[in-house]
């Protein structure tokens, strides 16, 4: 389940893509309070060594983002989803 997520946008479709992860996980904090674990991209907007990196710290790493938002982040907290019984 992912909880808070929202979308960054990097302004400079030449920014290296991990550099622009690191920019809106900033923003992120600042908003929030809250240090986001979940980022999703587009395929090719990271390297295998920056999702390495990011795999490293615990982040899980989705790179099924749409095509069309090439210059886009998805960031969020990814959490354990909880099982609720129903109760009589």
């Amino acid at each position: 389940m992912i909880d808070m997520a929202m979308i960054w946008r990097r302004d400079d479709p030449g920014q290296d893509g991990l550099l622009a992860v690191v920019d809106g996980t900033r923003y992120y904090i600042n908003k929030y309070g809250k240090v986001p674990n979940f980022v999703n991209v587009p395929q090719g907007f990271l390297s295998e060594k920056d999702i390495f990196e990011l795999q490293k710290r615990k982040w899980t790493v989705a790179t099924n983002a749409p095509k069309y938002f090439k210059n886009d982040i998805w960031l969020g907290i990814k959490t354990q989803a909880q099982n609720k019984e129903k109760q009589p």
